[in-house]
């Protein structure tokens, strides 16, 4: 599964739920020390939405290297 993991702010994460993207909590990433909203931050707090069931589906473009298969 891919997602989309990132700081949003409020306005952002409206915008986003309007043009009909689904914005769930991000879990606590505990190996880097980040939590959910970050502390002495500018509001923006860690969201992630659900992208596809293929990573490799939305790796494209020429940073990725392609695939044999695809």
């Amino acid at each position: 599964m891919a997602y989309i993991i990132g700081l949003l702010s409020e306005i952002e994460q409206a915008e986003l739920g309007r043009r009909g993207w689904e914005i769930e909590d991000c879990p606590p990433i505990e190996s880097e020390r980040i939590s959910n909203p970050l502390p002495g931050g500018d509001g923006r707090a860690m969201k992630m939405c659900w992208v596809d069931s293929d990573m490799f589906q939305v790796m494209t473009g020429p940073d990725w290297e392609p695939t044999p298969d695809r």
